[in-house]
């Protein structure tokens, strides 16, 4: 005949590990209650910790760009006011030529016009924003464009010493006169543009996704700058027309030569509009290619964040659940404990 015997030690122990055991994954389903997560360790995520990480990499690269693209879309959109706001002084001097290039009165207007239109795109050269010169290429620190006063007189002396020599041809002289200024004599010992631009050049592409680079510096020695600043320079520095052919003092021009030296000024502003133009086209071509990439990435960031939250997340209304049950399985386990340091021999024999 087997004898068996009662011993509640064992049993009380279980139950006082069964206690630890729920107090600690009630404190832990508190936790997540309260902070929303499933843990703040990634080694508790188990088999999805990698991708977890993964992921947060590529948000975090996704805000990279985002940042980037930011910054380039401010600077963009100033670019972009300048540029149209030069197109419209270079265009005001053209209509005036067309208008008003044949007589006195119309002439000297011109003449102002262009000084004008001259120290307008100077200034909108040297924008800057924020400490950043925007047009002054890898140099941001400095103003990139020599002043239009300075320009002015380089170019006006320019000219004045073409008509001083008594050229045969003045209209070609002046205007080779001023191709020296904004070409520099005997490149490339002296920089071709080292007379009217002092920045740097172009600053490399930005990156605004993986494997694609954006093209956007603009730089204030661009040819289309170049060759508004210059013919906008020829017609400024043109002496008032004289009757007849040139006379003392130096550096007069008769009219038939003042028309004839803004005409092939007028031309060279045609080419810097139409290349103008296409700067206007670049940039907002960029600006377009900045807001199409924005918007992928948004969706993008959407869906990744939300595959982070189902890794991470907690969901509350399972783990109010799961709290309320371990309240009550603890509940239980405390009753089945006090039940058993009660119990003696004599209950036990009844």
């Amino acid at each position: 005949m087997t004898i068996r015997t009662l011993s509640t030690a064992g049993f009380n122990q279980a139950m006082m590990n069964n206690v630890g055991t729920l107090t600690s994954e009630l404190q832990r389903v508190q936790t997540q209650i309260s902070t929303g997560l499933k843990t703040r360790q990634y080694g508790d995520l188990g088999s999805s910790a990698v991708l977890d990480i993964n992921l947060r990499n590529q948000t975090a690269g996704i805000d990279a760009y985002q940042r980037t693209i930011a910054v380039v879309q401010g600077r963009l959109d100033i670019v972009d006011k300048n540029l149209l706001s030069m197109r419209t002084d270079g265009l005001q001097v053209r209509d005036l030529i067309i208008a008003q290039g044949n007589h006195d009165a119309g002439r000297e207007a011109i003449v102002a016009a262009a000084k004008n239109a001259l120290t307008n795109i100077v200034s909108k050269l040297n924008t800057n924003v924020n400490g950043r010169f925007v047009f002054g290429g890898v140099e941001t620190q400095s103003a990139p464009m020599v002043s239009a006063d300075a320009l002015l007189a380089t170019a006006s002396g320019a000219v004045n010493a073409a008509l001083s020599a008594a050229p045969p041809g003045v209209p070609a002289a002046i205007q080779g006169a001023v191709d020296d200024v904004f070409n520099g004599v005997n490149p490339p010992a002296t920089p071709a543009d080292a007379n009217w631009y002092a920045g740097g050049a172009a600053h490399p592409s930005t990156e605004i996704d993986h494997g694609l680079p954006l093209d956007y510096s603009i730089t204030g020695n661009d040819p289309a700058f170049a060759k508004m600043l210059n013919a906008l320079a020829t017609i400024a520095s043109l002496p008032t027309p004289a009757d007849g052919p040139a006379a003392a003092p130096p550096a007069t021009i008769d009219r038939a030569d003042f028309d004839a030296a803004m005409q092939a000024a007028f031309n060279t502003l045609n080419g810097g509009l139409g290349g103008l133009d296409m700067l206007v086209s670049k940039n907002g071509n960029n600006q377009s290619l900045l807001d199409s990439t924005e918007q992928m990435h948004e969706a993008t960031q959407t869906i990744v964040k939300s595959q982070i939250g189902d890794i991470e997340n907690v969901d509350l209304t399972e783990a109010s659940t799961r709290l309320s049950q371990l309240q009550t399985q603890l509940q239980a386990t405390f009753q089945t404990i006090a039940l058993l340091r009660s119990l003696s021999l004599v209950d036990y024999l009844k």
